[in-house]
């Protein structure tokens, strides 16, 4: 038997790590901003709660987007003459990078 002990390749692998995660977090937090502004630019306007309250919280893997307005759920089925129902799913759609598997907006209690 043989044993190959190497050291003091902490730092490299851990610069490459973060190199390989920046390589590919870079596209996705890009196209959800990119999507976000949609959001943003498409919300129904009133008072501008709705609208100033889009966020990006990036997490392990994945990027969320939010919105604490109580009243989306009924702008996004169409109660507002300024935007379509389903505007979410549209802006969402509409970014050629993002491929959605399963539900897409999940309204929160």
């Amino acid at each position: 038997m043989i044993k190959v002990k190497v050291t003091g390749v902490d730092l490299e692998i851990r610069k490459l790590h973060n190199k390989v995660l920046k390589e590919h977090r870079l596209p996705l937090l890009l196209a959800t901003n990119n999507i976000k502004q949609k959001l943003v630019d498409t919300t129904p306007v009133d008072t501008g709660f709705a609208r100033d309250h889009w966020k990006v919280t990036p997490s392990k893997g994945s990027v969320s987007i939010t919105n604490e307005a109580d009243y989306l759920r009924e702008l996004n089925a169409g109660s507002s003459k300024q935007a379509p129902a389903h505007f979410i799913e549209r802006a969402v759609l509409s970014e050629p990078h993002v491929k959605p598997q399963g539900t897409i907006v999940e309204y929160l209690p």
